[in-house]
């Protein structure tokens, strides 16, 4: 998982950000993986979206403002002069599954078609091929009025990419 290190002036670790995730599971998962986490709580109509204690010291993971594209985790009440860098370690390690990564593609695919279908009564032209590298792609394009809008993603070993031309 991509990670967002927070360093005071010193160069201790003092927190760290990630990316908003569609489950608080994958959070779970990674913070139950480190040797000294309990306690790993869920909680609600707050800013601190999850509580946990690491070597008895009580840690949060906090949504700034409650609507906002990265959770902070690190220490409920700072300064704490406790190394963080194992659960920075355990997000930085997590990787998503794979079938979670199709399942999310292949969702981005149907509602960029079902987009493309319900804003155009134009033809639209799909192709899904196989590539000789074992990938696979599927392509969107609409030509309207001069103007070309497309769509391509590409689904393969080493993971998904996409790309928009319009």
């Amino acid at each position: 998982m991509k990670t967002y290190p927070i360093i005071d002036d010193v160069g201790s670790l003092r927190g760290f950000e990630i990316a908003v995730p569609l489950s608080y599971r994958p959070i779970y998962r990674a913070l139950r993986s480190v040797e000294g986490v309990t306690d790993v709580k869920r909680t609600w109509f707050n800013e601190d979206r999850m509580k946990f204690k690491f070597n008895g010291e009580p840690f949060i993971v906090w949504e700034p403002y409650g609507d906002n594209s990265r959770y902070w985790i690190g220490p409920a009440d700072p300064p704490s002069e406790q190394d963080i860098s194992p659960i920075h370690e355990a997000f930085e390690r997590y990787r998503y599954s794979a079938m979670l990564r199709l399942v999310l593609w292949l969702t981005v695919i149907v509602l960029v078609a079902l987009w493309c279908n319900l804003t155009t009564s134009e033809r639209v032209e799909r192709r899904a091929n196989p590539l000789s590298d074992g990938r696979t792609y599927l392509a969107l394009d609409h030509n309207s009025d001069g103007r070309r809008i497309g769509f391509r993603a590409e689904i393969g070993a080493a993971g998904a990419m996409l790309n928009w031309e319009f």
